[in-house]
């Protein structure tokens, strides 16, 4: 595949997936809409999809990566129980050993994408940790009261859309 045509190629998937979501009016349930694309490509034009893959396997590897270290810290997480930093804390306290998944629990520890286990961390890189979860924090609580205040200015069953223009929304949060 040469230059030209990987362009191509990843320009019209671009395309299918931007027209995707233009058509989206309600719920959208992202692996079934998938699904259905790379089926459509499958059958209508598997040579475009095969030169997309090609061109986006880093990507795609990346991203498959990426979900099994959230899906690892999720299982660490539930086997430890909802309190589990707290758990792991008293035990700390206590001079008891606390559980040693805790120490294989991974973050992303940089901008450009690395990842150690909290067992492996400097103190920079509990520092870049703190810094960026305190900012998600933040962000979410500022999302969360926008989100709270449209909630309590509406009707069961009404919508958000029916309620407020989108110079309403914008001026609304900017409030929040």
């Amino acid at each position: 595949m040469n230059e030209e045509e990987a362009l191509a190629a990843s320009e019209a998937i671009e395309q299918l997936l931007d027209r995707t979501l233009s058509r989206w009016r309600d719920d959208l349930v992202i692996p079934v809409e998938a699904e259905k694309i790379v089926k459509n490509l499958r059958k209508q034009k598997p040579e475009l999809l095969a030169m997309w893959l090609e061109l986006h396997a880093e990507q795609l590897v990346t991203a498959a990566l990426r979900s099994r270290l959230r899906n690892y810290r999720k299982e660490v997480r539930k086997s430890a129980g909802p309190r589990a930093f707290d758990k792991w804390r008293q035990d700390a306290i206590k001079n008891q050993v606390a559980d040693p998944a805790l120490l294989t629990m991974p973050y992303s520890v940089s901008a450009d994408g690395r990842w150690k286990k909290l067992g492996d961390m400097t103190k920079e890189d509990l520092e870049f940790v703190i810094s960026q979860r305190e900012k998600s924090a933040a962000e979410l609580q500022l999302e969360a009261r926008f989100l709270r205040q449209l909630a309590s200015r509406l009707e069961k069953g009404q919508t958000v859309a029916e309620r407020w223009s989108t110079e309403e929304l914008a001026k609304l949060a900017d409030a929040a």
